[in-house]
């Protein structure tokens, strides 16, 4: 199974999404390189927040694209680190996040033009919807099992955070989490333990990092950090996972050990860093921004091996949101430009 992670900046706009049928599989090969492709932009796309690899052939990029009037969702094949034209997303406003155990099962999360969260089942050229009103939007899933996922978003009109489960395409439990102010992201390492991460609940205008353990789908133990708010978690083993932050001047990498904080990695030459995504137990990639002296962003991917960050190397008008690895090593980042109107894609082999 191949693990994936988004993350937004706590200001972000999210949205949701209900699929239209004629959702193709996508590809990208293993050998590709940064270096050999650079950052390309997606035509029409406005923004793309989610990507997600089940092989070395095979991915799936989630976003949004403009309508007259307006925006919706759409996916985005991607075919050897080349992307398709977006599809429209018929009914929604945008995609947050996607996780997926196979190239015909896949769960997409976000929310709806009635701004309440939504689960989306991708099985194959099939799809169906399930509205939570309670949630706001919906940021972040991990799919453990084809039948079995975890969501997490935010709640309407409170700070908290709300997880659900997902059991063959059903929500079947919704657990509070208040003390998690705004989720960006969760992790699981098996059908009974995840980590989720974002915001403490704090003073306002003030965004500490905060870690959730979650047991079962069931909130735990909650641990904040010195950290700005983190943006993106992924697990390298069943012990240890990478969340990406902010020291308010450098990207930050810390390694979380069963859920608790640990060593504080800074990473010269980018501003902030967000999602991560494991190809193996040492071999992972951060991705986020490096923003200049005007506030203009160049994407930002650090690999990190046995979680030691080592250079960032800068691509693209682009912050990156979103990154997806295979177990080759061959990764997908996407995200979108400074005022929000155009998705990027980058290719980058760990």
């Amino acid at each position: 199974m191949f693990r994936n992670c988004r993350r937004t900046g706590p200001l972000a706009v999210l949205t949701a999404t209900v699929l239209t049928a004629g959702f193709v599989p996508i590809g990208i090969t293993a050998s590709l390189a940064l270096a050999s492709r650079g950052t390309v932009p997606v035509k029409g796309a406005v923004g793309l927040n989610g990507v997600a690899c089940t092989s070395a052939t095979n991915c799936y990029a989630v976003g949004d694209l403009q309508q007259p009037g307006t925006i919706r969702g759409a996916i985005v094949d991607v075919t050897s680190g080349r992307p398709g034209t977006p599809k429209l997303v018929s009914g929604a406003n945008e995609l947050n996040a996607i996780s997926c155990t196979s190239a015909t099962n896949c769960y997409a999360v976000g929310f709806n033009a009635a701004a309440d969260g939504v689960v989306v089942h991708i099985a194959g050229s099939s799809q169906s919807a399930v509205a939570v009103p309670v949630v706001n939007s919906f940021t972040g899933v991990d799919c453990v099992s084809p039948t079995l996922c975890y969501a997490v978003g935010t709640v309407h009109n409170k700070p908290g955070t709300l997880v659900v489960t997902i059991s063959s395409g059903r929500v079947t439990r919704q657990a509070s989490a208040p003390s998690l102010g705004t989720p960006f992201g969760i992790a699981c390492v098996s059908a009974s333990s995840c980590v989720a991460v974002g915001t403490g609940v704090g003073k306002v205008g003030r965004f500490r990092g905060a870690v959730l353990t979650l047991s079962n789908g069931g909130p735990g133990k909650i641990r904040t950090t010195a950290t700005s708010y983190f943006l993106g978690i992924a697990c390298a083993n069943t012990t240890t996972c990478y969340a990406g932050t902010s020291s308010g001047r450098d990207g930050v990498v810390v390694t979380l050990t069963r859920g608790v904080p640990g060593a504080i990695h800074n990473v010269p030459n980018s501003s902030q860093l967000g999602a991560v995504a494991c190809a193996s137990a040492r071999s992972c990639l951060a991705v986020g921004a490096f923003y200049n002296s005007s506030g203009a962003a160049s994407g930002a991917l650090v690999k990190l091996t046995s979680g030691i960050p080592g250079k960032a190397n800068l691509s693209g008008p682009a912050s990156f949101k979103a990154v997806s690895c295979n177990s080759s090593g061959a990764c997908v980042a996407v995200g979108t430009n400074n005022d929000l109107t155009q998705g990027y894609l980058a290719t980058m082999t760990i």
